[in-house]
Order: C-alpha cells, then sequence, then structure tokens
C-alpha cells in the first residue's frame, strides 16, 4: 500500500484507484478554503490478479430512522474518511457542513474541483457492542476495484485460532461504501498484531481482526 506520508504529495494515479482528498479550512476565515489532493492505494490490477487482502470490514452503516450492512475499508494512506454518496442519500445522513476538494486523475496536469458534503456516520459493529460516530466526505465511488474477501482456508484457519474475522461478507459483491482514513484509522484499529504468514497478518479493530497482505504462497 502507499505510505503514510504519499498524502502530503499530489502523484499521477490510474482512474482506476479510489479517489483521495483533504481540506485544509483557515482559521481566519471560514469561507476560505485550501484545497490539496492526495494519492490512492488500491490498485485494481493488484487486487485481482494477486492473492493480496486489504483491511476490510462488514459493518451495520446507520443513518437517521435506517440502516444498512455496507464493507468497509482502512487505509491510513488516505487523507479523509468518505462514503459513497448513494449510500449517504439512502441513509439520509446528516449533512454538517460543505468542503472544496481538488482531484488529479491519471495523465492528466489540472485538477477537478469539486464541492463535497460532509456527512455524520454511525458505523456499528456486528459481532461485539462497538460502534463509531464519524464525518465522511461523500464521494462517487471508493473503488473501482474487486476488493477480496478472505477465502474459505484463511477463514477456518483464523477460526481454528480463535481470530474472529471483521470482514463477514459472503462474496465479493458487497461493495465498499466506508473508506477510513488517516483522521479516524487509529481510533478503529487497536494496533495489535497476529502474523499468520510471513507475508500476511492479522490486525485488531473495533470491529474485529482484518487481513492484510499477500496470501501468495
Amino acid at each position: 500500500m502507499t505510505p503514510p506520508g504519499a498524502c502530503a504529495k499530489a502523484r499521477r494515479v490510474p482512474e482506476s484507484v479510489a479517489k483521495r482528498y483533504v481540506h485544509d479550512s483557515s482559521k481566519d476565515n471560514k469561507n476560505e478554503m485550501k484545497m490539496s489532493s492526495a494519492v490512492a492505494s488500491v490498485s485494481e490490477e493488484n487486487v485481482i490478479n494477486c492473492d493480496i487482502y486489504l483491511q476490510t470490514a462488514t459493518v451495520r452503516i446507520i443513518g437517521r430512522n435506517r440502516s444498512k450492512l455496507g464493507r468497509c475499508l482502512y487505509d491510513i494512506a488516505s487523507c479523509r474518511t468518505f462514503v459513497v454518496e448513494q449510500v449517504s442519500k439512502e441513509l439520509y445522513l446528516k449533512v454538517i457542513g460543505q468542503e472544496e476538494q481538488k482531484m488529479y486523475t491519471f495523465g492528466s496536469t489540472k485538477p477537478i474541483i469539486e464541492k463535497r458534503n460532509n456527512v455524520r456516520v454511525v458505523l456499528k459493529s456486528l459481532s461485539m457492542q462497538r460502534q463509531l460516530v464519524i464525518e465522511a466526505l461523500e464521494t462517487p465511488n471508493i473503488s473501482s476495484a474487486l476488493i477480496k474477501i478472505p477465502d474459505k482456508d484463511l477463514k477456518s484457519y483464523c477460526h481454528r485460532n480463535n481470530i474472529q474475522l471483521a470482514d463477514k461478507s459472503n462474496n465479493d459483491d458487497l461493495k465498499l461504501s466506508i473508506l477510513i482514513g488517516s483522521d479516524y484509522y487509529w481510533k478503529v484499529v487497536t494496533g495489535k498484531i497476529r502474523r499468520l504468514s510471513g507475508t500476511l497478518v492479522a490486525c485488531q479493530s473495533i470491529f474485529g481482526w482484518t487481513v492484510n497482505g499477500s496470501n501468495a504462497t
């Protein structure tokens, strides 16, 4: 994955990856907005062609008087946290403000400037009585890549070793609804890690254990 420092410098990235944004508001003038951009760390090629696991969880996304299941991606390389715009509308998430964003796509030299809603959302664990209230920027899509879920053998191994996985998806069709960026990453993960192999680890979070790394032999 892209190192954390990458969010400080804009680079050209493929259109297939998730888009990242960062906002810096002026304390002296509430109407003044400074804009920059951050790069993505999820590529379609890496996910589909290799046995690469990213940190994912299945959570209940709670809005106003309604909720739904969704998949959540933890990505410390993203400077901000995002929610898919369609999900936000379905759940009537409370809009608490707007921010202008600067976005670069592959091959472009000029950014696209867009205004996004900042919404409040509650994420709840499916297996533990834990929940987290976050603020997230609406985005049309988290990633067009197919983010792998733990396969049958990996799930069985984790079960035998008392590792309760956070991603309870039965197939890859459950799309990403939330991206947890560095602004909330360390409120979600505990820092506890268990090594599963030389290239694969399990990382504990408030929603359960996530797996990260390569399962290739």
